[in-house]
C-alpha cells in the first residue's frame, strides 16, 4: 500500500512555476464554490474548474490563490484524483502492480505489460536496462514536480490568470531518478531544488533487496522512512517485483540542527532507544531530542508488511523564539542509517550517511 503525499503551501513559488507560462488562456467560467480569503494586502480564491483544449483543467487568479490552494488541497481531493497529470500516472502504476500481482511472469513477458508502455509515454519512464542481473518493470513519473503534476490536467496544463502553465517533464529514466542511480524523490515544494532531501539504504543478497529512504518534507518538517522490498522472479528473462515484507533499522544520530519529537505513524512495532552504553533500550515515543551535538542510537521495525510504503517517524519542531540562537537555522540532522528487513538479514544490510537539511522558509 502506498501513502500519498499531501500538498502544503509553498512561500515562493513565483519563478519556477512562471517560467513555464505564456499568456493565451481564454476567458474561463465554472467556479468552484468557496469564500475568497483576505492574505495581508492580497485577496485568494478558490481555483476555478473549467474545459480547457476538451480538458478539465483548474485556474488560479494569481500565485497567492494558487498557495493557498496548496496549503489546504485535501488528498482526496476530486480534480488530483480523477483529472490530474499525477491520476494519470498512478493509474498506469496501478495498472503493472496489478498485472504482476495476478501473474508476474506471465504478465511482464506477454502482450500486457508492453502495450502499458506503450500508451503511458507520456506519463511514464521505464529502465531500459537491466541492475543486478535482472530489470525493474516499475516506471516513474516524467513529471519534474510533484506538486505541478497534481495540479496540472491529464495533459501537463493548468491556468493562472490568463497565463498557460505547462508541466515540465523528464526526457529518459536515467535523468529522473537521478545520477546515483536511486530513486529521485520529486519535490512537492519546487522550491527545494532536490524537493524531499533522503538518503538511501540498501542492503541485498542474490534475490532479495531492500531499501530505506529516510528524508525530510520541505515544508512541514516530517521525518520519515520510505521502504521498498524487491525479489526475482523469471527464467530466462530476470524481473525485479515488490513483495510485502516487514523491516528493520537503526539511526545512529551524531547531529541535530532544530529539534525532533517522535510522532510515528501507525505500521511501527516500536521506536526505541538504546542508552547506558547500548545495554538497555527505551521507548522513545513522544521523546523530544534537542539540538547539538551527541550520538543517539534509536532503532525500530516496521511490523505492517508492504512492498512500498512510507511510514512517518516524527517531525521537526523549529523554536519561534526570535532571540534563540537557533531562531531560522535549518531543519538539519546528521549520523547513519542501517536497514535490513525480514527477506534481507541483518549481515546483508544496507548502510548509508545520513546528511539532511531543510530551510525554514
Amino acid at each position: 500500500m502506498r501513502i500519498y503525499y499531501s500538498v502544503f503551501t509553498l512561500l515562493c513559488m513565483v519563478v519556477p512555476f512562471l517560467f513555464s507560462c505564456s499568456s493565451d488562456a481564454p476567458d474561463l467560467e465554472h467556479p468552484l464554490k468557496q469564500e475568497s480569503i483576505n492574505e495581508g494586502e492580497s485577496y485568494v480564491s478558490a481555483p476555478q474548474m473549467v474545459e480547457f483544449e476538451g480538458e478539465q483543467t483548474l485556474k488560479f487568479k494569481n500565485v497567492m490563490s494558487l498557495q493557498h490552494y496548496l496549503q489546504h488541497v485535501p488528498e482526496t481531493d476530486s480534480f488530483v484524483q480523477k483529472h490530474s497529470f499525477f491520476s494519470s500516472y498512478r493509474a498506469v502504476e496501478r495498472s503493472i502492480s496489478d498485472g504482476i500481482m495476478r501473474d508476474s511472469v506471465m504478465f511482464l513477458e506477454g502482450d500486457d505489460y508492453q502495450i502499458i508502455k506503450m500508451k503511458s509515454q507520456l506519463y511514464a519512464l521505464y529502465r531500459v536496462s537491466t541492475v543486478d542481473g535482472a530489470y525493474d518493470p516499475y516506471p516513474v513519473c516524467r513529471a519534474r514536480s510533484l506538486s505541478e503534476a497534481m495540479i496540472a490536467n491529464r495533459s501537463g496544463h493548468y491556468l493562472i490568470g490568463d497565463s498557460i502553465c505547462t508541466l515540465g517533464l523528464y526526457d529518459n529514466y536515467e535523468e529522473a531518478i537521478g545520477a546515483s542511480g536511486s530513486y529521485k524523490e520529486v519535490s512537492l515544494y519546487p522550491i527545494h531544488s532536490h524537493g524531499f532531501r533522503a538518503n538511501n539504504a540498501f542492503g541485498k543478497t542474490s534475490n532479495r533487496k531492500c531499501r530505506g529512504v529516510i528524508g525530510v518534507d520541505a515544508n512541514s518538517k516530517r521525518l520519515y522512512i520510505k521502504v521498498t522490498a524487491q525479489k526475482q522472479v523469471g527464467f530466462i528473462v530476470r524481473w525485479w517485483i515488490r513483495y510485502a515484507t516487514t523491516y528493520m533499522g537503526r539511526l545512529i544520530i551524531s547531529q541535530i540542527g532544530q529539534p525532533i519529537i517522535i510522532e510515528p505513524s501507525g505500521g511501527f512495532e516500536y521506536i526505541r532507544q538504546l542508552v547506558r552504553g547500548g545495554t538497555v533500550t527505551e521507548d522513545c515515543v513522544g521523546k523530544k531530542f534537542l539540538p547539538g551535538s551527541g550520538r543517539h542510537i534509536i532503532e525500530f521495525a516496521i511490523e505492517r508488511e508492504t512492498g512500498d510504503d512510507t511510514f512517518t517517524l516524527g517531525k521537526f519542531m523549529p523554536v519561534d523564539d526570535r532571540t534563540d540562537p537557533l531562531y531560522g537555522q535549518p531543519c538539519s540532522i546528521k549520523g547513519q542509517i542501517e536497514f535490513w528487513s525480514r527477506g534481507v538479514p541483518y549481515g546483508d544490510r544496507g548502510s548509508d550517511e545520513i546528511d539532511l537539511s531543510i530551510a525554514i522558509s
